[in-house]
């Protein structure tokens, strides 16, 4: 496990992962990245349909970048994917 993740790049896109271990129960960390409650109170404001091919919509907490994005993979409580630029908009 690299504490600093990885990258594979694919032209001008990359790929990131990260993975961590915590001192959680997995419920608890899916609830932590899933539900939009809790999302906003680390991350910012989340519009989300939590299903592969669902949109998700991230507004920074400074408020400078909202970010589009797409849930590309879900395995319900052990794997959310997705893509979108991290920039935003």
């Amino acid at each position: 496990m690299n504490r600093e993740g990885t990258a594979e790049f694919h032209g001008d896109q990359a790929t990131l992962r990260f993975e961590r271990r915590l001192s959680h129960s997995v419920e608890r960390v899916w609830g932590a990245i899933t539900d939009p409650h809790e999302l906003e109170a680390w991350w910012g404001r989340v519009n989300v349909e939590l299903r592969a091919g669902g949109p998700m919509r991230i507004a920074w907490l400074n408020g400078d970048v909202t970010m589009d994005a797409t849930i590309t993979e879900l395995d319900p409580p052990r794997l959310l994917e997705i893509e979108g630029d991290p920039h935003g908009t």
